[in-house]
């Protein structure tokens, strides 16, 4: 039984280093995806396997060439990870300060939640809950409050809702910060979510 659980790993990490390899390389490379700004060479059996959204657009589409290019939908960077993710199985993404990781993990769950990749989108939201739990008393947290009222997109609530609730919590420390005042005239949709987080 041990020797054939280590077969298991050693097929499973030449898998993955093989996975990878295709991605850093581009090797047999059969669909380029376009975002804004950058392009990304990958493989449409790796995309599908993972993803629903990209295994129904490429039965109905018979294009090399997927278009990501509504970048208040999908994020250059967010995108990137999440196809990392595909190849290699890792999600990382402290990039700088806490709120910059923060910003991040909320793009790549919402990024995730498009291509219909519950596990991603979970392992992003865990994150982005306990960074932005960690990090509200850091000078620019309110970016955080302003980038995720500003992603237009239906499926935002429940990040908007992590956002609210530890400002409800730390309320008072927060207001000694003035971007946080500030954060109340530029989105006013936060500040009706608080007041009715307050209410309720």
């Amino acid at each position: 039984m041990e020797a054939q659980s280590t077969k298991e790993e050693s097929w499973d990490d030449c898998m993955k280093w093989a996975l990878t390899e295709l991605w850093q390389t581009s090797i047999l490379a059969d669909v380029t995806v376009q975002t804004s700004t950058k392009a990304f060479k990958a493989h449409k059996i790796v995309l599908a396997s993972h993803s629903d959204w990209f295994s129904t657009y490429f039965q109905t589409r018979q294009d090399n060439l997927v278009m990501l290019d509504d970048s208040s939908t999908f994020d250059t960077d967010a995108v990137e990870r999440v196809l990392e993710y595909m190849y290699n199985g890792n999600y990382n993404a402290v990039d700088g300060s806490p709120v910059q990781s923060a910003i991040i993990h909320a793009r790549v769950c919402i990024t995730a939640e498009e291509f219909h990749m519950t596990s991603l989108q979970n392992i992003a939201f865990q994150r982005f809950r306990d960074t932005v739990r960690a990090c509200y008393l850091h000078a620019d947290f309110p970016v955080i409050i302003s980038t995720v009222y500003g992603i237009r997109r239906c499926g935002m609530w429940s990040i908007r809702r992590e956002v609210v609730e530890t400002c409800a919590r730390n309320f008072d420390d927060l207001c000694r910060n003035r971007g946080f005042s500030n954060v109340w005239i530029d989105c006013p949709g936060f500040a009706a979510d608080l007041c009715r987080q307050f209410i309720e």
